[in-house]
């Protein structure tokens, strides 16, 4: 109703008062639908994932918090319309019965909903975690990497620069989604006084990289130990990846034979060391070696 007042300065899109006379409905394009969970046998909504036993209330009067945007219940009249601009600031995440205080994202929902009404321009703010986490964000993740039409995103890493008083963990972002646009977005970090930005793809990785300063660095690393045929080793990071196989070594360095020459001396009695360390602890650990290691690498390893 408020939002009604502001847009057509009547509760009633098609009321004597209103500033538009071409509806017949008096909610105008403004909807509200009563919209209830669909709670599954595992006591979660299928749509939003809310926890029953936590929003299962409106028989007590209490708020159920289910948003008829993302349970499957929008008007076929809205969808059919057409969108010159979506702008959001959608709610964050909901108890999803988990230990403690467990609770799922439900923005993401909100973004593809409103990706399917195919705008010319989507603006949304919501936390910044989906960049290289968050609960059941990978997909979400994936979707938004791979996005060309991302023309413009803004990185606050302190959440209280955009909401002050407000602790939101990891910080929040808002970003420019163009309908006509496709190439690389403009990232804008921003953490306290430090600002800076990059015109970059954000698929160049698994993962956002928030700080654009680290991706030339990140870069460099790469290039040096880039083996070819997808194959390179991390260290401190207690993991190897040669053709598509992986070992842990326990914070050390678990190096194949292959990439020897590359990263150390095939002489380096240290490495050897390393590498029968991690292969008698594998197995106590739980750790085993894919089937196709030893014909990958060599016998040795």
């Amino acid at each position: 109703m408020i939002s009604r007042r502001s847009l057509y300065c009547s509760k009633k899109a098609n009321g004597e008062y209103s500033a538009c006379n071409i509806f017949t409905r008096e909610e105008g394009n403004i909807f509200y639908l009563p919209t209830q969970h669909d709670w599954n046998k595992k006591g979660k909504c299928s749509f939003c994932g809310a926890s029953q036993k936590n929003y299962d209330r409106l028989e007590q009067g209490g708020e159920d918090y289910a948003y008829s945007f993302i349970h499957n219940n929008v008007p076929k009249e809205l969808l059919a319309m057409k969108f010159d601009v979506i702008i959001g600031n959608p709610p964050y995440q909901l108890a999803d019965g988990g230990s403690g205080r467990s609770a799922s994202p439900i923005y993401n929902k909100f973004i593809e909903a409103a990706k399917q009404l195919n705008p010319a321009y989507m603006c949304f703010i919501v936390p910044s975690r989906w960049m290289g986490g968050g609960k059941g964000l990978d997909k979400f993740r994936e979707e938004m990497l791979n996005d060309k039409r991302i023309k413009k995103l803004v990185d606050y890493e302190l959440s209280s620069e955009v909401f002050p008083g407000v602790d939101i963990a990891g910080g929040v972002c808002y970003f420019l989604w163009d309908r006509h646009y496709k190439g690389d977005c403009e990232f804008v970090s921003i953490a306290g006084e430090k600002h800076s930005t990059s015109n970059r793809p954000l698929n160049e990785f698994d993962i956002l990289i928030r700080q654009n300063q680290a991706v030339p660095i990140l870069r460099k690393i790469l290039k040096k130990l880039d083996m070819g045929n997808g194959q390179w080793a991390m260290g401190n990071g207690q993991w190897a990846m040669g053709n598509g196989q992986w070992a842990m070594g326990n914070g050390q360095w678990a190096k194949p034979c292959q990439l020897k020459s590359h990263l150390a001396s095939p002489s380096d009695s240290a490495q050897q060391h390393v590498l029968s360390k991690w292969e008698m602890r594998h197995e106590p650990t739980g750790f085993k070696l894919p089937s196709l290691w030893p014909q990958n690498i060599c016998q040795t390893c």
